[in-house]
């Protein structure tokens, strides 16, 4: 389970921003849009959160910055030794430009509180920690400090298996988690493997990821298949059945006026190489079937299908899952419902976790959301982003929430300015 995400000198974030998932101490809000983490003295974490805000405050910031730090931890190791870290800092000042970004992630593992964080630039690793807390007094299993072109290595007692030779075979470009997890740490494969599984982030911009995933769900798992199936029925879209047809990868498949060079190139790469192609079935009024590809679909429609493998994997796992514009291109009542499937308790079983940036304003009202589980982002005057729990305001529980966000009440909407002639 996620606890907190804080993430400093990161695109629009200059100064530290913590996302956390703890719940506010309204027992009686909503209690079933939050689950026990027994980490935290049976404290409780939320199961979703929504962030609003004006286009650039600082969403899609936030949201990249989880993604790349998962990239990081799951890719790191594998990548070419000059490869550049997918960081950018806060550019808008001198003070910040040539300062590394840092990112720190805690979260439940096993019933142990763990907090992994790393500071780094585009070109090293300047830092990188892990903290248990198995008796709720932390204990250090590794802390990497940059010292020149070298680092300081500290070792916990409690870091078992071979660590002082995998330090020596990462680079430093590489964290030293990916690392060992590439190397089979037995422990600290057990952390990375959170990361990969736990830990999932859509990105708005690109979904071949996610299409993938789904789609290799409803090739290989029969439940998961039917459970993608009823998701897609019960969202009123006409699609009764879903079909796989796993394609191999052949020359032919190439466009014909494809440059010679290019098309030898790829074939070679891609030899051998599998997908899956997606059928969607629809009754004829006859009461037939005909299938289409889910390529003919609506955009709304291969949105839905690409975020059900994701978000059905997570609730499976008890995981955290990121979605950055939820809104675009799905019905705010599909929105409405896709989040519901985190406060039920009978679906979400294992305390998974949604956090979605969206502009819809119909999800803000007390009967979809608990106070707490609204945030917003703006900018200060140094267009520094800045993330807040709508609790700050201290609204009343039963406030016109929707009405109050879009009368600027709360913050985090544009402030529009006449056009000059």
């Amino acid at each position: 389970m996620l606890i907190q995400f804080r993430v400093a000198n990161y695109r629009s974030i200059r100064t530290p921003q913590t996302l956390s998932r703890v719940a506010s101490s309204a027992k009686t809000e909503l209690a079933t849009h939050t689950s026990v983490c027994k980490s935290l003295a049976e404290s409780r974490l939320l199961n979703s959160c929504a962030i609003y805000g004006a286009n650039g405050a600082g969403k899609t910031s936030l949201m990249r910055a989880a993604f790349d730090l998962r990239q990081l931890v799951m890719l790191s190791a594998k990548a070419d030794s000059d490869a550049e870290l997918p960081v950018t800092p806060f550019l808008l000042s001198s003070s910040t430009a040539q300062k590394p970004s840092s990112f720190e992630v805690t979260f439940d593992l096993g019933g142990i509180r763990h907090q992994y964080g790393v500071v780094v630039s585009k070109t090293r690793v300047h830092e990188e920690w892990l903290i248990a807390y198995p008796l709720r007094h932390p204990q250090t299993l590794f802390h990497r400090t940059a010292k020149g072109d070298k680092y300081d290595w500290k070792w916990g007692d409690s870091l078992r298996g071979a660590k002082s030779k995998i330090a020596e075979l990462t680079r430093k470009n590489v964290l030293f988690l990916s690392s060992a997890a590439n190397l089979n740490h037995r422990q600290l494969t057990e952390v990375e493997h959170w990361f990969r599984s736990h830990f999932w982030v859509v990105n708005a911009e690109d979904l071949v990821q996610e299409f993938a995933f789904s789609s290799r769900l409803v090739a290989t798992e029969q439940r998961e298949r039917r459970k993608i199936e009823s998701f897609l029925q019960s969202a009123d879209i006409a699609i009764q059945s879903l079909r796989a047809e796993e394609i191999t990868f052949s020359k032919s498949q190439l466009p014909s006026d494809m440059p010679r060079s290019v098309k030898h190139a790829l074939t070679k790469e891609l030899k051998g190489a599998k997908r899956f192609d997606i059928y969607a079935g629809h009754k004829t009024l006859e009461g037939g079937t005909i299938e289409f590809d889910l390529e003919e679909e609506s955009h709304g429609t291969r949105k839905l299908f690409n975020l059900s493998g994701p978000i059905f994997r997570a609730l499976r796992n008890g995981a955290a899952i990121f979605i950055d514009e939820l809104d675009t291109g799905i019905h705010p009542v599909l929105a409405k419902a896709l989040v519901g499937l985190f406060h039920d308790p009978k679906v979400n079983q294992h305390g998974a976790q949604l956090v979605v940036a969206t502009h819809d304003t119909t999800l803000l009202n007390a009967a979809t959301f608990r106070r707490d589980q609204i945030w917003l982002a703006e900018k200060d005057q140094t267009q520094s982003s800045h993330f807040y729990s709508l609790l700050e305001y201290q609204p009343r529980k039963e406030e016109a929430l929707q009405r109050g966000y879009l009368a600027g009440r709360y913050g985090g909407i544009p402030v529009i300015r006449p056009l000059n002639a």
